[in-house]
């Protein structure tokens, strides 16, 4: 049975997976919701999520995303975790 990752650890596990999903390494957020691009590693990550019946997908309206397929990860971005990150660098 594969183990289920739990809103604590989405964030970091996204990161670790190489979906960091804009310029210098930070993530693309709106207030504590993490955005990450729909792909074939992304969805098998949001599949082991805990809390995936919350998450939906949308379609970015950035141009520089050019209407990609984006899920919506309600209460992941972890300021912490990329307050760390960004200092690991």
């Amino acid at each position: 049975m594969t183990e289920l990752i739990s809103p604590n650890d989405i964030h970091k596990v996204m990161v670790e997976a190489g979906q960091e999903t804009f310029k210098g390494g930070a993530s693309i957020r709106h207030y504590g919701d993490l955005y990450v691009f729909v792909n074939d590693i992304t969805t098998e990550i949001v599949n082991r999520y805990s809390s995936k019946s919350i998450v939906q997908k949308f379609r970015s309206s950035l141009p520089e995303n050019n209407g990609a397929m984006m899920y919506d990860i309600p209460f992941a971005w972890n300021a912490e975790f990329q307050k760390a990150h960004n200092g690991s660098r």
